[in-house]
């Protein structure tokens, strides 16, 4: 429960800056707000086939870029130039990664958290087996401690790989910023 209040707060950290080249030698910078990924509260994400489909529930709107890194707005393919088209794939990629990271991150988590309930029913049990002349609380204390410390070198791994996971979304968010920026179809959704 630590680690998810510490991932959540790190999700609001200080902005981070980057540049976008644009056609004809142009720069525009762009810069990388933490505010939510989308401008609407209320976006479904699915991933089937390959694609990541983003559904505005409201209005029913979609996005959806395929395996092959087109990207469609409402069911119409957009044309894409050269610049785009390499910012979709980073983007898909980037998002297609961190959710197979975040999904086994998650996996992990919970094997602590069931490895942690292990340890308390292994406690009751300890508590039992001290009805026994050849085990006193000393055993109990020991045997607690070794599998606590297991659990907690656990936890600090995952400690670690969460942070990790954070800063990698806080750069799929600023790619995400830069994606609609760049790509006119994707700015005038009100929801993206």
């Amino acid at each position: 429960m630590r680690n998810s209040a510490i991932l959540g707060a790190a999700l609001l950290a200080a902005a981070m800056f980057f540049s976008a080249n644009a056609s004809a030698g142009e720069h525009h910078h762009w810069h990388c707000n933490h505010d939510e990924l989308f401008r609407s509260h209320d976006v479904e994400v699915s991933l089937d086939d390959g694609s990541i489909t983003f559904t505005e529930k409201e209005t029913d709107e979609t996005v959806q870029i395929t395996e092959e890194c087109e990207l469609m707005v409402n069911g119409s393919t957009v044309r894409l130039d050269r610049s785009q088209q390499r910012l979709v794939e980073k983007y898909y990629d980037r998002f297609a990664d961190l959710t197979e990271d975040a999904i086994e991150f998650g996996k992990d988590a919970a094997k602590i958290g069931v490895d942690g309930a292990k340890l308390g029913v292994y406690a009751i049990f300890g508590v039992l087996k001290l009805l026994s002349s050849d085990y006193d609380s000393d055993d109990l204390e020991a045997d607690l401690e070794v599998k606590g410390d297991k659990i907690e070198r656990m936890a600090k791994r995952i400690e670690k790989r969460g942070a990790k996971l954070e800063k990698r979304a806080e750069s799929l968010k600023c790619l995400h910023g830069e994606l609609r920026h760049e790509i006119r179809e994707l700015d005038e959704l009100e929801w993206f």
